[in-house]
């Protein structure tokens, strides 16, 4: 059996450290994106609604229904 060198145990030390380092982050980022998502009330979802209609009918209005009409399961315009 091997002995593992001290150099060889301080670089998979530090690979750990790193995994979990970024283990942490990413579970950070997830509840982060979750709280954010999860903070908005009915009424902010209807207002961004609402915008999003207010949006839509200005594309449609102004000549750019293409864009709004796309639909990527045949990947054409209907």
């Amino acid at each position: 059996m091997k002995k593992i060198k001290e150099k060889d145990r301080k670089v998979m030390r530090k690979r750990e450290a790193n995994k979990l380092m970024l283990i942490g982050i990413s579970l950070i980022l997830l509840i982060g994106f979750i709280f954010i998502v999860s903070a908005l009330t009915s009424e902010d979802k209807t207002a961004l609604q609402s915008e999003l209609d207010n949006l839509t009918q200005s594309l449609n209005d102004n000549g750019y229904s293409w864009l709004v009409d796309y639909n990527l399961k045949n990947g054409g315009i209907l």
